[in-house]
């Protein structure tokens, strides 16, 4: 197949030759591969957030998505992508895509050679990137070059619309056209200069890290100005698409499982169905059957799933869950029977009883005797076993067995009543641990000759398990009559857990993973928690390496009902954010981030207490704190103040500014972070000052985020 796939590339470069110039240096058709078609074998790799998507035809993984937060491709430097010195030119089809960061800025950033973050003479060697804000927008080719396109509210960019771009560069001319319409020029006559850095696409490195949110296709790379017609021809092309859906669907395993115990049915929990996408999509539902966690009856049940895949072609697989009942009759089993006899003499009496009940939890329960004598028959003294049988109609086998005893000695026996109540199962209410149960005694047993010796009321809340309910009354003949069953209630509901929120932080320069402190779930259970483990992904304080990190607990409670819950931790392998003009930053050698100060504050004493908390709502928000270059706070998770508050106590240099500075590391739930702190003058112990009786001198909050860090210049006089 994939000999098939390259010569029909093959062919396609080929007739693009006879439309394009010879200078082509690179062609990605994007067609489920990052894949360089245009001989020169400058080949891409997928790095963070690239994915297949549809081309503008709807064709399934004929081009590529960009998440706008860390995905880009690289291909590295090679002789012909470092070839452009005085003309180059790139095409491509482009769909933009919005989010909270990109919705008032459009950022085309489609190549950019080049990957440090200071922009020299030849950082970048060549780029094409395009920006509109409301109010300007910018067309850029290289560090020495960036313009202003002053008409661009005549071309605006649509979210969600798939448009054609061409920037030519002649060695006089900078052009630019969108959907074949040439938009904007600027003469230009400078040589590019070389760098050996490699060629990313979606990413452009200096100067601010910024990532293309979209799709992009059919991209071509050209080492020199291709003509108006021929960017005509390529806007006019329909390229053959060589990939095609490609979706397996997967069904749940057969499966056969027991009766719940007590029931005609079994409660099953399966694996839904999956389906595999390698490219394209589809919607996967189901159909007809019971679901997951629903109530099987005793005997085969099909469920059946249905795929309609991106293209429109529907499948279905079905699965097979057969329940067993493997649950025996239970007997109402009488207890031993001691009879007296008044003549001593007698060898023996005849002996009528009746046959013991069975039920059974689906079907009739046939009781035979398969041992001893019958009814009516003469027993003689002393013992005699009675040994009986009961089937149901699965064939489930189970046995009682009591002795009778004939008998002219006069001491106290205990014997079971003619008459009682069955042993009862059922499960436990929800949300609590046990079960109201109540219960009734059979016709023709008058159950106010008896007392409650053992167990619980009609009515009662049973725990879960087993509970033996035993009635006591005194007959004749110093014989004590007794009823007596079992009430089990079975406990079916699982664990809760509340997991935290997925998060994102951000990585140190140069780091490959970032310590990480998260908040460890809480598990509920109607009855009790057992246990409560990690079972995937590091722990609260351990290293997160960059990329994503899924994490998953696993609660198990007293009955053996487990409950997992993940939550993802994503470490990005960045520390800087988009250039934001409308903040006044500043650099720091000793933090990654940009720093936003906030005015200044003054105090008369040069000792400060400091108590930090969040000023809004406890979302995950993980900060470290900086004074004067020294980390005072790392990596600690900030909470409302009634639930902690974080004190530090330091000394100000006098008469100079002394540096504050807060570093967001996630924007938790709700951007930006916020930190309250409280300035005290003097040094205080958490333990030994109560805050509420304080009135501190200064009181501020700071915002940051990501890449861009809050900060305060603290003098004192004294």
């Amino acid at each position: 197949m994939s000999s098939i796939r390259s010569i029909f590339f093959i062919l396609l470069i080929l007739l693009g030759m006879q439309v394009v110039s010879q200078t082509e240096i690179a062609y990605y058709p994007f067609d489920n591969s990052v894949a360089d078609f245009s001989g020169n074998h400058n080949d891409g790799q997928m790095r963070g957030g690239v994915k297949a998507t549809a081309d503008r035809f709807g064709n399934p993984c004929a081009a590529v998505q960009f998440n706008g937060k860390d995905a880009f491709i690289e291909v590295p430097n090679s002789t012909s992508l470092a070839s452009p010195l005085t003309s180059f030119s790139v095409t491509c089809w482009f769909k933009m895509d919005s989010n909270y960061f990109t919705k008032n800025y459009r950022w085309l950033t489609i190549i950019c050679k080049g990957n440090t973050f200071e922009e020299y003479y030849n950082n970048p060697q060549y780029r094409v990137q395009m920006f509109q804000s409301p109010i300007q927008s910018t067309i850029s080719i290289n560090t020495d070059f960036t313009e202003y396109d002053t008409n661009f509210v005549a071309h605006k960019f649509t979210f969600g619309q798939w448009y054609f771009y061409a920037l030519t560069y002649d060695g006089s001319y900078v052009r630019a056209y969108v959907d074949n319409i040439k938009i904007w020029e600027f003469k230009y006559s400078k040589t590019l200069n070389v760098n050996v850095d490699p060629l990313n696409i979606g990413k452009d490195v200096p100067g601010d890290l910024e990532f293309f949110y979209g799709a992009l296709d059919e991209l071509h790379i050209f080492n020199g100005a291709i003509t108006e017609t021929e960017i005509t021809d390529l806007y006019k092309r329909t390229p053959a698409v060589a990939s095609s859906e490609t979706i397996d669907m997967k069904c749940p395993e057969d499966m056969e499982v027991s009766n719940d115990p007590g029931q005609c049915y079994a409660r099953v929990n399966f694996n839904k169905a999956s389906i595999d996408a390698h490219c394209g999509s589809g919607r996967l539902r189901q159909v007809s059957g019971l679901r997951t966690g629903d109530k099987f009856p005793i005997g085969a049940s099909t469920i059946t799933y249905e795929l309609t895949t991106s293209t429109g072609t529907v499948r279905t697989c079905q699965s097979t869950i057969t329940v067993v009942d493997k649950e025996a009759p239970q007997f109402i089993c009488p207890r031993d029977t001691v009879i007296i006899i008044s003549d001593i003499n007698a060898a023996g009496m005849i002996y009528q009883y009746t046959m013991p009940k069975a039920t059974d939890n689906c079907s009739h329960a046939s009781v035979k005797l398969a041992a001893g004598l019958p009814s009516g028959a003469m027993f003689p003294k002393g013992k005699t076993v009675l040994h009986f049988q009961a089937t149901d109609d699965a064939n489930n086998i189970s046995d009682c067995s009591y002795s009778v005893y004939l008998t002219s000695d006069s001491n106290t026996v205990v014997v079971d009543a003619a008459q009682c109540i069955g042993d009862i199962t059922m499960e436990c209410d929800r949300g609590l641990c046990g079960a109201t149960v109540r219960y009734s005694f059979p016709d023709g047993m008058d159950i106010r000759k008896y007392r409650q010796v053992e167990g619980l009321s009609s009515g009662r809340l049973f725990p879960c398990g087993t509970t033996i309910n035993r009635f006591q009354r005194e007959r004749s003949n110093k014989i004590i009559e007794e009823c007596a069953f079992k009430v089990t209630v079975l406990e079916h509901e699982a664990p809760v857990i509340q997991c935290p929120n997925d998060t994102i932080i951000y990585s140190s320069a140069n780091a490959t993973s970032m310590i990480y402190n998260y908040e460890v779930p809480i598990a509920t259970d109607n009855c009790a928690i057992d246990s409560l483990v990690l079972i995937q992904g590091p722990a609260s304080g351990m290293p997160f390496m960059i990329g994503n990190n899924s994490i998953t607990f696993k609660a198990t409670d007293a009955s053996g009902n487990t409950t997992q819950c993940t939550f993802q931790v994503m470490v990005l392998d960045t520390h800087v954010n988009k250039k934001d003009s409308r903040e006044k930053t500043v650099t720091k050698t000793y933090l990654p981030d940009k720093v936003s100060y906030t005015p200044d504050l003054k105090f008369n004493k040069c000792q400060l207490t400091l108590v930090l908390y969040d000023d809004g709502q406890e979302d995950n928000d993980t900060v470290s704190v900086y004074f004067n270059g020294v980390e005072i706070v790392q990596h600690e998770m900030i909470k409302l103040k009634q639930h902690h508050i974080i004190v530090r106590t330091v000394m100000l240099e006098p008469g100079q500014k002394n540096d504050f500075i807060v570093k967001a590391w996630n924007n938790g739930s709700i951007s930006p972070n916020t930190i309250k702190i409280e300035f005290y003058e003097g040094v205080y112990h958490e333990n030994g000052l109560n805050f509420k009786k304080q009135t501190p001198k200064k009181v501020r909050v700071l915002h940051s985020k990501p890449g861009v860090a809050g900060a305060i210049s603290i003098s004192c006089s004294k």
